[in-house]
């Protein structure tokens, strides 16, 4: 993983810093070590943001103090993980804590769903099922990341729904997360019905998202590799099948 290790001085974590490198992790701060300038690695000639290019998760062990970025790194959804025993005031924003291995908290913390995300995903999903006619009591919706820069979305509507409702559940949670998180890259998204049946590749329409202009391809395929910079579709769980009538529970 690309691990951002926020200091409150460049090059004070360098154990921290080993650590994450001898597991296999590669290491990226907001300054160099030893630079003390105010400009980061983002205002720097010949430098790039972390952030920008793509980060993981990110740590701050800092026995209570502010650590440079981290404000940088919240702002963008980046998963944070802290001590702890640490009382810092960023606390409430921690994705997880440290209690005993680094590196399983790392982990733990990539794994964690956005819940800022999945609630408007959430609130998109119920406006159109009832919109349709649906009942939406069983709605659930979850965001997680997928890579340093992507996120995935899994609609479960509690019921099933006709796959042009499915389409409009897809495009919608896409706006919905997009206005979370203007940062993400692709966001691709599934939609299962209350039998929970198998996911399939959809291979009728494919919906993908580029630049934030979502498009709909007749034929389209799901491609689980994309090649770099390439356009990667939306994958769509698709169901056996589809109730062409809404249900509501009475």
């Amino acid at each position: 993983m690309r691990v951002l290790l926020l200091e409150t001085s460049p090059g004070v974590a360098t154990e921290v810093s080993a650590e994450l490198e001898a597991a296999g992790h590669a290491v990226e701060r907001c300054h160099d070590a030893g630079d003390d300038a105010f400009a980061c690695n983002g205002l720097l000639e010949g430098h790039n943001c972390p952030l920008e290019e793509g980060i993981d998760v990110a740590v701050a062990l800092t026995d209570g103090a502010t650590a440079d970025g981290v404000r940088c790194t919240l702002r963008r959804h980046v998963p944070l993980v802290i001590g702890d025993d640490e009382d810092v005031p960023f606390a409430e924003f921690a994705t997880a804590r440290a209690a005993g291995s680094l590196l399983d908290a790392l982990d733990a913390a990539v794994a964690t769903p956005l819940a800022r995300h999945g609630a408007a995903a959430l609130r998109s999903e119920r406006s159109v099922l009832e919109m349709h006619g649906y009942d939406s009591t069983a709605a659930t919706a979850t965001v997680v990341r997928n890579g340093t820069t992507d996120l995935l979305v899994h609609l479960d509507p509690g019921i099933v729904v006709s796959k042009q409702v499915a389409d409009i559940l897809s495009v919608r949670a896409v706006g919905a997360v997009r206005d979370i998180d203007p940062y993400a890259r692709i966001i691709d998204v599934s939609v299962q019905d209350a039998d929970h049946c198998r996911s399939t590749p959809d291979l009728g329409v494919a919906l993908f998202m580029r630049g934030g202009v979502i498009a709909i391809v007749a034929g389209g395929r799901a491609n689980p590799s994309p090649a770099p910079g390439a356009v990667r579709p939306l994958r769509r769980r698709r169901c056996p099948r589809w109730d062409a009538n809404p249900r509501s529970s009475d």
